[in-house]
């Protein structure tokens, strides 16, 4: 039974908490738990990259660790998820991806597709396609570059496209510009000025202005093409006559 409440513990916080392995396992029950109960948000310090990261813990995983924390009943100071088989030290990440192989596997699935890694991402990915938002995607996983959670992601051009593509800038009932609240374009710089709807609706409505209805300009116009072949040949000819003249030894 306490097995069961500690690897439940051990799942919901994996998906929530969004942490590698290595940090996962070694948190100690006073990163999660305070007087008055499991934290509703917790940071702690990366061991990968030494920089903060905080994570969201929702009811249900706050219940799951309560529920696991009853039945070990560990000190404040102790290790949230302790090893079984070597004392004073926390679960292994080795362990720990024992325990991801067999989750998967008694679902269905195969354990060679899947890992530690696989539990980290599945809340960001399902954030990333609901919203687009890498930035907060990358402050969720603690990334320090961009970069790597574009990469840690798959963000891949299609996505982009699609992204962009739900996304109609339109007129009419319903539509984003249909109130007269300011819509804003996402700015270059902070200081960049808010685009509202009745600017956009000045920009759309705009026509060209008519062509010119001067006589002479259409006679222009009209004989554009035939000058321009003219004075391309009366140019060839020219070029022609200097050589023949310059062969002939009169130029």
């Amino acid at each position: 039974m306490a097995l069961k409440a500690r690897d439940l513990a051990l799942f919901d916080l994996a998906l929530d908490s969004k942490l590698r392995g290595c940090d996962l396992v070694a948190l100690k029950v006073s990163d999660l738990v305070s007087a008055s109960g499991v934290r509703s948000r917790v940071m702690i310090l990366q061991r990968k990259t030494g920089r903060p990261v905080q994570f969201e813990v929702t009811e249900q995983v706050r219940r799951s660790i309560a529920a696991w924390l009853t039945h070990k009943r560990q000190a404040h100071g102790d290790w949230l998820f302790p090893s079984r088989s070597k004392a004073g030290a926390h679960l292994s990440t080795r362990q720990y991806a024992r325990l991801v192989d067999k989750w998967v596997a008694l679902i269905g699935l195969d354990p060679a597709a899947y890992g530690t890694h696989s539990m980290r991402r599945t809340k960001v990915s399902l954030l990333y396609k609901k919203t687009g938002n890498l930035r907060a995607c990358q402050l969720l996983l603690g990334h320090t570059k961009l970069e790597s959670t574009v990469r840690y992601l798959g963000v891949e051009v299609d996505d982009a496209l699609e992204l962009s593509e739900s996304l109609e800038l339109k007129l009419g009932q319903g539509s984003l510009l249909h109130d007269r609240t300011p819509f804003v374009l996402q700015p270059a710089c902070a200081d960049s000025d808010l685009l509202s709807s009745k600017l956009w609706r000045w920009m759309r409505s705009r026509r060209p202005p008519p062509p010119p209805t001067s006589p002479l300009l259409s006679v222009l116009e009209a004989w554009r093409l035939p000058l321009l072949g003219f004075c391309i040949a009366a140019g060839r000819i020219k070029t022609c006559l200097a050589g023949h003249l310059r062969a002939s030894g009169r130029l």
